[in-house]
This record gives structure tokens, sequence and C-alpha cells, in this order.
């Protein structure tokens, strides 16, 4: 699903995004839901602009993920990061990624056409440039859910692109690659 976003465009930098795993309120713009993700599991998936914040509830509480412009010292978006008690494990992992014009803008439509076919895809697009979007995609399997997101910037040509496993305690799956598959591949070296 696309939205077209009646809000002005104010994230415009990685570098202003934080990272937050305990619950704050910030305002909601559109919600992608899924009510079974795994057994007993929901999880929403909250726009907040060029943000997001995922919401998993698991029969022993609830699990958040805020990726926003929180301007707080000390809450930089890592690239990696893993948490969990005893009964929910979760992985994040995070990958800046800055194209070449082109193959920015044919991500960008990629990521749009991927939401226009998908049911547990949500893409907001902000007014003036159809590129200034924020994609959350879910993604359901057995034993462990998962969620994507990519935030583009593009006055400076920047994917952000973060993907979170998680799972009833035990051993996650969730390897680089799988944050990568996103983005387009990387132009060979020149040898010298």
């Amino acid at each position: 699903m696309i939205v077209n976003l009646d809000v002005p465009y104010t994230d415009s930098q990685v570098t202003d995004l934080s990272y937050r795993r305990s619950p704050i309120d910030l305002p909601v713009l559109d919600t992608l839901e899924h009510p079974k993700v795994l057994d007993g599991w929901s999880l929403s998936l909250h726009l907040l602009g060029a943000s997001h914040q995922a919401v998993l509830k698991t029969p022993w509480g609830v699990e958040t993920e805020t990726v926003a412009c929180m301007r707080q010292p000390g809450a930089r978006l890592p690239m990696w990061s893993r948490s969990g008690g005893a009964k929910v494990q979760m992985s994040f992992r995070c990958h800046v990624h800055t194209p070449a014009r082109p193959v920015f803008a044919e991500r960008c439509a990629q990521l749009r056409r991927d939401a226009q076919r998908s049911p547990h895809t949500l893409v907001g697009i902000f007014p003036g440039d159809h590129d200034a979007l924020t994609y959350l995609s879910i993604i359901p399997g057995i034993e462990q859910c998962r969620w994507r997101t990519v935030h583009a910037y593009p006055e400076r040509r920047q994917l952000v692109v973060t993907d979170t496993v998680a799972a009833p305690s035990g051993p996650l799956v969730h390897s680089v690659d799988s944050v990568r598959s996103v983005l387009p591949p990387r132009p060979p070296r020149e040898h010298r």
C-alpha cells in the first residue's frame, strides 16, 4: 500500500536518526499491522514520517523499536544491536547506502512497486519528491518474524535500511546479506 503524506518533509539526514528500544509516544501517520505474525504474536509498524516505530506484542509482553529524529544524546542509530530476555530475542541491523542518483531513483521506484504488490508493505511518500519516502515491510515466518524498513533521503541520496528479527529465546537467523538484499549490488572495484 502507498500513502501520500500530507506533512512536510523534515527528517533530512541520517545523522539525525536515533534508535530506542523503550516505549515513546510519537505522532503516527499510518500503521501496517499483522495480527498473527507468529502464534500469539502481533506486530504493528507505525509510519512516523521519515521514521518508524515497531510494536511487537508477545505472550510475555510488548517489545518496541523506534528509529526517529529524537535528538537525544547518546541515542545514535547503531549498525547492529541485539537484545532480549528469557522469552524474546531481537536482533537489529542497519546499513546506510549512498548510490549514484539514477540508482537511488530506481531503488525508490522498486520500493514503490513492492508496496503496490504486497499486503505486508506500506510506503509513505512525502509531497514534492516521490523519492522522499519511508518503506515498511513485515516478513512473517514460522519460528521468527522480521520487519524491514527503508528511509530514503533524496537530498543526500541516502538509503537507510533496517532489518529486525524477533523470535522466542534461542538462536536467531540474521545475516548482513538480509539487510543488503534490499539494495542494488555495488559496482565492481577497479584494479590498479
